[in-house]
């Protein structure tokens, strides 16, 4: 029993002595485990501020790199010009980075005292098509005034063209010297010049003394871009045609320009046909006396402000707004006409304008009307009430072709002195009635087509013209569709030679009297006289003019005809 006892205490007691000894080994382990642990994590700590530092590294390299770049790039830019931080404004090719000045200059530039200052009077931009190509690069221009001439980056000899190896676009830099020279002409300086697409003047081209300007850039058809603020135009006199032709020019500033002497502006503008608006507010026109064709053929032209124009010395407006098609108002309330001689064919072809306030022309002295408003096509009516034609030589055209025209009254109108109505209504389809004045017509001479094509013409009165002197009547009455009588029993014919086609489709005429008509039978033309007649009618006239054109063979058979001896 005694020695079960011991057994069982001894067996206890080895029990107890291995879970110990396990106890041990396993705090062995976790100790070990927590060492490797804890020697892991202070590893994984310090490889991560290892790459943070490279990375850090790897930025700062970068960093320094850009800054190395652009430090060399400043400084040796240059083409377009790279500012030096010296306060100047010029452009300099390279830069001296310990003074921070400029230490060469871009074409165009020279270099003074650290600075790159202006070097040339203007920059064009000529375009060639072909190779090896000779243009011509200024029309009329002293080679004498210049002292540098740069093409495409290369100095060369000054001359007035010049060939060019490669096809494109070629610059050219030119320094003039116009300094004391006094009363010089830049009449044509460029004219004719097409290969030309831009160019800039500086303020180094001194024109301060320059008289004319006529014909500058006339004909510069390919022309872009023109920049002319720093011209100097206080002692110019004529600009005649400066800017004719200039077609493909959008817009022109001439803000800068002192117009205050100048005397010419005929075809100052004309045809520059790209031409959408034009600011001419600063003009002063006291001193001009011809304006003739001044807009003429500024197709794309839709309003311009002529509102602050003085024309007291104008004497010529003739075709000064022609072919403005585009042109929707005008404003020549305004306008001073006293002094005009010359109206003709002012308004002609303004397709688009709808009205046009004349009545406070003043037009005593105006001889010439003809095609004043003629192709007018939008006008509807016109007050014609206050204008004087007592010195009205010519009115051919005045008003032909006016489709909404249906009557005008120019019963005011003093036609005396008036030698030419060639087409004077002709085309104004809706026209019905014309009313003249009571004036006689001792000097008139033509009357072709004075009423061609006035289809709906009903009533005219000309009883009381005197035609002792026309010597045309060709196509008079032409197609005046809708006439039923015509009285022309004071009509003298015998200076007339040409009455081809004067009644001609006068297809509803039933009266006609020609009492007087005579002509000489060997110069006398009237082919087609009579033709186109239709209805029974009933005509008037001298046994002498029936017998020479042989009236009965022109008129259609149902005609009555009454010969008076």
């Amino acid at each position: 029993m005694n020695e079960n006892k011991i057994d069982d205490n001894n067996e206890n007691e080895n029990e107890n002595g291995k879970n110990e000894i396990l106890i041990e080994e396993n705090k062995v382990i976790n100790d070990t485990n927590d060492d490797e642990i804890y020697n892991y994590s202070n590893s994984s700590k310090l490889s991560k501020k290892q790459n943070y530092i490279i990375i850090l590294i790897i930025l700062s390299l970068i960093l320094i790199f850009i800054l190395l770049f652009f430090l060399i790039y400043n400084k040796n830019l240059g083409i377009e010009g790279q500012k030096c931080e010296t306060g100047d404004e010029e452009k300099c090719l390279t830069c001296d980075e310990n003074k921070n000045e400029c230490s060469s200059c871009n074409i165009g530039y020279k270099l003074q005292n650290g600075k790159c200052i202006l070097n040339y009077s203007f920059k064009a931009i000529y375009d060639t098509n072909k190779e090896n190509e000779n243009i011509l690069l200024f029309f009329n221009f002293a080679l004498e005034y210049i002292n540098q001439m740069i093409i495409d980056g290369k100095e060369v000899i000054p001359t007035n063209n010049y060939t060019f190896p490669s096809i494109g676009e070629h610059t050219i830099y030119l320094l003039t010297n116009l300094t004391g020279i006094y009363f010089f002409s830049l009449n044509k300086m460029f004219s004719g010049i097409n290969t030309m697409k831009y160019i800039t003047f500086t303020n180094l081209f001194d024109t301060q003394h320059a008289v004319t300007m006529s014909g500058m850039f006339e004909g510069c058809s390919s022309l872009i871009s023109l920049n002319i603020s720093f011209f100097d135009t206080h002692d110019v006199t004529d600009m005649y045609s400066m800017f004719e032709g200039c077609s493909s020019l959008t817009y022109l500033n001439l803000s800068s320009f002192d117009t205050s002497v100048v005397e010419n502006m005929e075809n100052i503008f004309s045809d520059c046909t790209s031409l959408t608006s034009i600011d001419l507010s600063n003009f002063n026109t006291k001193s001009v006396v011809n304006m003739k064709n001044m807009f003429n053929g500024c197709t794309s032209l839709k309003n311009i402000n002529v509102s602050n124009f003085d024309s007291q010395k104008v004497e010529d407006m003739s075709s000064m707004f022609e072919n403005c098609v585009s042109l929707t108002s005008i404003n020549v309330a305004n306008f001073n006409t006293k002094n005009v001689i010359y109206m003709d064919y002012m308004f002609s072809n303004c397709k688009s304008l709808a009205y046009i306030d004349i009545s406070n022309f003043d037009t005593q002295n105006v001889q010439d009307m003809s095609g004043l408003f003629s192709f007018c096509e939008s006008l509807i009516s016109i007050d014609l009430s206050k204008l004087n034609t007592e010195n009205v030589e010519d009115m051919s055209h005045m008003f032909e072709g006016l489709p909404l025209l249906t009557s005008i009254d120019i019963s005011n109108f003093n036609i005396q002195n008036v030698n030419s109505m060639n087409g004077m209504f002709a085309n104004c389809k809706s026209l019905t009635s014309i009313k003249f004045s009571e004036y006689k017509t001792e000097n008139l001479k033509s009357l072709a087509s004075t009423f061609e094509n006035c289809h709906a013409l009903i009533d005219v009165d000309v009883s009381h013209f005197d035609t002792q002197w026309v010597t045309t009547m060709s196509k008079m009455f032409y197609n005046c569709t809708s006439l039923t009588s015509l009285d022309l029993s004071n009509f003298r014919t015998r200076n007339v030679i040409n009455m081809n086609y004067a009644f001609y489709g006068c297809s509803n005429l039933e009266y006609l009297d020609i009492t007087y008509f005579t002509g000489s039978s060997e110069n006398m033309v009237v082919i087609s006289m009579f033709e186109g007649f239709l209805n029974k009618g009933y005509i008037k006239v001298n046994s002498f003019y029936y017998k020479q054109i042989a009236l009965n063979e022109l008129l259609p058979p149902e005609w009555n005809i009454t010969i008076v001896y």
